[in-house]
């Protein structure tokens, strides 16, 4: 399949949406999310251009950070991230600060990292940009808002669907913010 989106994305991407598909970061967030190999990321998004490779690429080599005191997510969330092969980066650390100090890159889009935290270990308002999932235990009732995740129903699948979802939802925010500052009627 990934042989074959290498020509076929490009192609649906110009017919589907010919006027914006040299520009669009969400082309290069699909690929990225939906292609397996990196190499075969590169060269369906390079054919749409240089804002959706990068993108893609982006979108391909994920950096979750992992905010929890308990071994047992640390466990869980390696099994999960050693079952995609790659597509994820998993770094933990036991608390905000620490996590700023090591991997809050600020030359990597907020796209490039999301935040897993538990309940206990949340950053505090208004100091984290990135997406946030809330790791549940199965007694804790889930936020009002936002994305979350329990133990106990994790797995490498639901993990990758999970990251995808907040990282697509994070972009699509990021461009309304954008448009809202271009355009005041919009």
């Amino acid at each position: 399949f990934g042989t074959l989106s290498m020509f076929l994305y490009p192609w649906l991407a110009g017919v589907l949406w010919p006027a914006t598909a040299h520009s669009s970061p969400g082309y290069g967030v699909y690929v990225g999310a939906t292609v397996h190999e990196v190499a075969q990321v590169v060269v369906a998004a390079s054919a749409i251009g240089g804002q959706a490779a990068h993108t893609a690429v982006i979108t391909k080599m994920l950096r979750v950070l992992l905010l929890a005191s308990e071994d047992h997510w640390l466990v869980s969330l390696r099994a999960c991230v050693q079952a995609l092969q790659g597509q994820v980066q998993l770094i933990s650390a036991p608390s905000w600060s620490a996590a700023c100090a090591l991997c809050v890159d600020e030359d990597l889009s907020p796209l490039a990292q999301v935040l897993l935290a538990t309940p206990a270990l949340h950053p505090p308002a208004g100091r984290c940009s990135l997406p946030l999932i809330q790791l549940l235990e199965a007694d804790q009732p889930p936020p009002v808002q936002g994305d979350w995740l329990y133990r106990k129903e994790l797995s490498a699948s639901l993990l990758q669907r999970s990251l995808q979802h907040v990282v697509e939802r994070h972009a699509l925010s990021r461009r309304l913010q954008q448009l809202t500052e271009q355009d005041a009627l919009t």
